[in-house]
């Protein structure tokens, strides 16, 4: 079991260390309430049963509870209600003096779409409960979030034993919080319950599900698909079809189905699709109802997504970032004895590395800086020591967990070729980084720069340890990242600095920089890179802002425009310059066509200043 160390001050009765929420096994018990209304479905993700209940041990907290209602799940209740609401409270529910309130997100991040409280006078302390609503909430496909929250003290919020846990779908508030995701703290489901009612339609198809990966290597593509009879009367036939990017309609007639309300059967359309490099828009849907054209409910006959198909691969260098703090006992065994230099210089050139110092246990790190409270957020993360690799939490008190993770990512392929070039500068206290990356795949990705120090001393706590290595001190340009938005074939390079001023770098001579490319919508890194020091001169963005070189890769001739006065160096891989001239006109074409086939670098330099461009000549 993942050693877990404490956000706050509170104690999980089956862990050794404290974490945001703690738990303690309640008495069991059954739904006691008889339903008003004519629910004929229940929609949840525990397994019916209750195993503990997770709170605050002390002090009284606003605490909340919900679960993520999928479009795909809720696609056979569209045009249907959310009639009531079912959840376990455990025994110290008796300390809710208010109300407990239900609420309903279509949008975490805004106002509930619906609110109602219950006051704990008719609720029960160890048992399930069932609301009724007062006003039935429709279902439109949307996803939702459901839930309630409580204000005491106190083993209240009850899970199941996590037997099947789902991953993405628990959420938690604490004291106003933003919703977080529940998978960094426990691997239980909440046992919270929607119970669905109204009328369901007669005639009511829909594609429920669609097997497929968001990234795909070229070649034959399968669509295999769900389809589910949501209505009353028995399906016997319907049209199969299938649409690419707004083109041809593939079209499968199915007969013989006799499938019954509530029935699925998975279906392999005839026409395979081939894939080839670029973005593949997938439109997946049903049609003519037992022959009689459309059903009653078109909103879930549709499942559309996106499947983007790289033109090559390249090698992976994982990145690690850790949450840690020099409060945190726990933290100093996972760092010495598991996650440790040892592990680290084994895996030497198989990763990068970023950590983040966090305020808690206790008064915390005092190298805690607020853009690792960010990336904290980022992840969701509640508990020190908490490791991603490659975005995904990979914390384990285990050595040889640790080395098969990182085997498996390293081997496993990238496709973005990355590479950067950082210049540091104590005497103004700037970084400027050059960033350049060669995308084999489309796509919208967030672009993340740290600069950390490779060992620092000064943020020595109480935990034991007595240095810390690649603390991050500074987010390039910020937490927040830079867009950078991707296109097969079309080189990206992009100019990055910062202020390090008020950070707390103990030895200039011993900071390093790693970026990374990560897809917010996963979380998932896509690579990363240890940016390579130029100590030629400054990389500076504001100077070379206008500066374009292309087409890259090229057969031999470089077109650059707002290059005037520059010098241009062309640098092979063992870093000997092949070509070089100066005084460069704002646009002009450069002949390299003698140059072999393979990787180089364009270094523009004006005066003191330089920025660095991967080039690829390629025939």
């Amino acid at each position: 079991m993942k050693k877990i160390t404490t956000l706050l001050f509170l104690l999980f009765v089956s862990f050794t260390q404290a974490q945001l929420f703690s738990s303690v096994r309640t008495n069991g018990g059954v739904d006691h309430h008889t339903a008003s209304r004519t629910v004929t479905d229940w929609l949840h993700y525990d397994n019916g049963s209750n195993y503990t209940a997770f709170g605050a041990s002390s002090g009284s907290h606003t605490l909340g509870a919900y679960i993520k209602l999928t479009q795909n799940l809720l696609a056979p209740h569209i045009n249907r209600q959310i009639e009531e609401v079912k959840f376990y409270l455990g025994n110290d529910a008796t300390n809710i003096t208010g109300n407990v309130t239900v609420e309903i997100y279509t949008d975490p991040t805004a106002a509930p779409a619906y609110t109602e409280d219950f006051p704990m006078s008719g609720l029960t302390a160890g048992d399930w409960n069932t609301v009724t609503l007062s006003t039935p909430f429709s279902i439109t496909g949307s996803e939702l979030y459901i839930g309630y929250k409580f204000t005491a003290a106190g083993y209240i919020i009850g899970v199941d034993d996590g037997s099947n846990y789902v991953q993405n779908v628990n959420y938690y508030t604490y004291d106003g919080g933003a919703m977080t995701s529940w998978d960094g703290v426990a691997a239980y489901n909440f046992n919270l319950q929607a119970g669905i009612g109204g009328a369901t339609a007669n005639n009511d198809a829909g594609v429920s599900n669609v097997v497929y990966q968001p990234i795909m290597i070229a070649g034959t593509f399968n669509v295999e698909a769900t389809i589910t009879n949501y209505g009353s009367t028995t399906l016997n036939s319907i049209d199969f079809n299938y649409q690419v990017n707004g083109g041809t309609v593939y079209t499968d007639n199915l007969t013989g189905l006799n499938l019954a309300s509530g029935q699925s059967t998975t279906v392999t359309h005839s026409a395979a699709y081939n894939l080839t490099p670029g973005t593949h828009n997938f439109d997946v849907y049903i049609s003519n109802f037992n022959g009689n054209g459309a059903d009653d409910i078109a909103a879930n006959d549709h499942f559309t997504f996106t499947i983007n198909v790289p033109s090559n691969t390249t090698q992976r260098l994982p990145l690690y970032e850790e949450f840690t703090s020099s409060t945190c006992s726990p933290c100093a065994t996972f760092n010495g004895s598991y996650f440790s230099p040892a592990f680290l210089n084994n895996n030497t050139g198989h990763y990068s590395l970023i950590k983040y110092q966090m305020n808690w246990p206790g008064s915390g790190d005092p190298y805690y800086t607020a853009e690792g409270g960010t990336r904290r957020a980022f992840y969701g993360v509640s508990a020190v020591p908490s490791l991603m690799l490659d975005g995904s939490e990979d914390t384990a008190f285990d050595t040889t967990v640790l080395q098969a993770d990182l085997d498996a990512a390293y081997a496993s392929p990238a496709y973005f070729e990355m590479n950067a070039v950082h210049t540091i500068d104590q005497n103004s206290q700037m970084v400027y980084v050059n960033v350049n990356i060669n995308p084999f795949l489309n796509g919208s990705y967030t672009l993340h720069c740290a600069v950390v120090e490779k060992t620092t001393v000064g943020n020595v706590g109480n935990n034991g340890e007595t240095e810390f290595h690649n603390v991050m001190m500074k987010m390039v340009p910020d937490a927040n990242g830079t867009v950078a938005n991707m296109a097969i074939g079309q080189p990206l390079t992009l100019n990055l600095q910062a202020s390090l001023s008020g950070t707390n770098i103990e030895d200039w001579s011993d900071l390093e920089v790693v970026v990374f490319l990560q897809d917010d919508s996963n979380k998932k890194v896509m690579q990363s890179t240890v940016s390579a020091e130029d100590t030629s001169g400054a990389v500076d963005s504001i100077v070379f802002k206008d500066l374009k070189l292309y087409p890259n890769p090229t057969q031999g001739l470089l077109n650059v425009s707002g290059a005037a006065n520059m010098k241009l160096s062309i640098i092979d891989v063992k870093g000997v310059v092949v070509y070089q001239f100066d005084n460069l006109s704002n646009q002009q074409q450069i002949d390299i066509s003698g140059l072999s086939n393979g990787v180089y670098f364009a270094k523009f330099a004006k005066k003191d200043k330089s920025t660095v461009h991967k080039l690829i000549i390629s025939k």
